[in-house]
């Protein structure tokens, strides 16, 4: 599923997305900008989050994507009606 606003596309996750994902949350760069720890993600350990995030319906998770191909990661708790 895509929903498009004029300035960018919010699609599901992917599993193709998970090493971009887990290469982000392994940069210490990164990471700090995100939740200011760091503990290392392993492959499997990406997967399971990934397969949990699938089953889970409390909770919406979306790529966000902006022209050319950079992402960023959303988790949204309550989808209000808001023009993206």
């Amino acid at each position: 599923m895509y929903l498009y606003g004029k300035k960018i596309i919010l699609r599901a996750i992917e599993e193709e997305d998970l090493e971009m994902l887990r290469e982000l949350t392994n940069d210490p760069n990164f990471e700090k900008v995100i939740v200011g720890w760091s503990f290392p993600e392993s492959k499997k350990d990406q997967y399971e989050w990934f397969m949990n995030c699938r089953n889970d319906s409390s909770h919406l998770r979306f790529i966000i994507a902006t022209p050319p191909y950079t992402y960023q990661t959303h988790k949204i708790q309550q989808l209000e009606n808001h023009s993206v």
